[in-house]
C-alpha cells in the first residue's frame, strides 16, 4: 500500500516520495504487521513515462531489515520508464529473523507532468523469475502471493495560484505595452 491516497505537486520536476508498505490488517488506520513477520518481498511501482521519472536507484530507499537478496547485503532495486521498485528479503545467516515492521521501501519520484491533471500510481509484484516464483513470504514459510491486495494513489498537479498571477500580470503588462505603442 501507498502511504497516501493522494500526492499533490505544483508542476514538473517536484518531487514525489512515496513509502511502500505491507498492512497485515486494513480494518486499523495505520498498517500492521504481519503476525509471523516478513521473509522476502518485491513489488513495483507503475506510472506512465511522461508523467513521472525515477532519476537513479538512489531514489529506492529499501528498509535495513528487508535490505538483502539472497544471502548477499543490498536488495535487488529496479527503474525503467515505467516501474520501479525492489525485491529483498531478510538476513539470511546467520539465522533469518522475520522483518517485524510494515514499510517496505521508500521511492522517490519527479514529476513530468504539468497541470491541472491527475495521474496513477500503481502497485504489482515484482517478479524476475516468472510467474511461478513465489514473492511474499512470511516467517513461517507461508507463501501469501494470492492473499495481497495492491493498493494505488494519485497524484494531482496543481500549479501554485502565484504562477496564475504571474502569467496575469506579464498579460497584462503586455497588452499595456503594445496599448502604450499605438497611442
Amino acid at each position: 500500500m501507498f502511504d497516501s491516497d493522494e500526492y499533490v505537486v505544483n508542476g514538473p520536476g517536484e518531487t514525489i516520495t512515496a513509502r511502500i508498505s505491507l498492512d497485515a490488517d486494513d480494518s486499523t488506520p495505520e498498517p500492521d504487521p504481519l503476525a509471523n513477520g516478513l521473509f522476502s518481498f518485491g513489488t513495483l511501482v507503475t506510472f506512465s513515462a511522461s508523467d513521472a521519472i525515477v532519476m537513479d536507484l538512489n531514489h529506492i530507499t529499501v528498509d535495513s531489515t528487508l535490505d538483502n537478496f539472497g544471502i548477499s547485503a543490498g536488495a535487488f532495486k529496479h527503474f525503467d520508464g515505467i516501474s520501479a521498485g525492489a525485491k529483498g528479503n531478510v538476513q539470511q545467516l546467520p539465522i533469518a529473523v522475520p522483518y517485524e515492521g510494515t514499510e517496505l521501501f521508500q521511492l522517490t519520484l519527479v514529476n513530468q507532468a504539468a497541470g491541472p491533471t491527475t495521474y496513477p500510481l500503481g502497485l504489482q509484484l515484482f517478479r524476475t523469475l516468472g510467474a511461478a516464483e513465489q514473492i511474499f513470504n512470511d516467517g513461517a514459510g507461508t507463501t501469501l502471493d494470492t492473499q495481497l491486495i495492491f493498493g494505488s494513489a494519485l497524484v494531482r498537479v496543481v500549479p501554485e495560484p502565484s504562477a496564475f498571477g504571474l502569467i496575469a500580470a506579464s498579460w497584462w503588462v503586455t497588452t499595456f505595452t503594445i496599448s502604450r505603442r499605438r497611442d
